[in-house]
């Protein structure tokens, strides 16, 4: 398994990793410069690196059940870490790990595109990479306006029409 990083500025480098089969599915430099937004929203200390893939359900069914003891798949995992990153020496976030045909189906099921889905699952797992949790109502009330300001931002950086697909 390869993982594709790129740099987006000096002080934050963002992995991905896409299944092949998804690889059309996926607009890595979008998603990419959300995570980066969601960081600077979020309150991340910079400089630090993240990885972002985009996997299938039988993954994330086996993540699922080895981290979480649920057998069963789901849309998004986050692993957080406070590790070094080997390479730059700079902390590594964690890894946030998507089901794409799970958003397939849930934006099918939630009548948008595929790619407002993703969109919705970057932001959330990197959110909960930062420490925010919606375990509580306060705290899923913060995440929540959290996210709807970082995804709000992004469909008015995108233009209307994008946003819309």
């Amino acid at each position: 398994m390869s993982i594709r990083t790129n740099v987006w500025g000096p002080r934050v480098r963002i992995g991905i990793y896409c299944e092949p089969r998804f690889s059309g599915l996926v607009p890595r430099n979008h998603l990419r410069s959300l995570a980066r937004e969601t960081l600077k929203l979020g309150g991340a200390q910079i400089p630090c690196t993240l990885t972002l893939a985009f996997l299938g359900d039988e993954q994330l069914r086996d993540l699922n059940q080895e981290f979480r003891s649920v057998s069963r798949t789901t849309d998004v995992l986050s692993f957080p870490s406070r590790t070094l990153d080997p390479e730059s020496r700079i902390p590594h976030l964690g890894d946030v790990v998507i089901s794409v045909p799970r958003a397939e189906s849930q934006a099918k099921h939630g009548h948008h595109g595929l790619s407002q889905e993703l969109d919705l699952l970057v932001v959330h797992g990197v959110l909960h990479l930062l420490g925010f949790d919606h375990d509580t109502r306060p705290r899923k009330a913060r995440m929540w306006r959290i996210q709807i300001e970082i995804l709000r931002k992004a469909r008015v950086q995108q233009g209307p029409s994008k946003a819309a697909k």
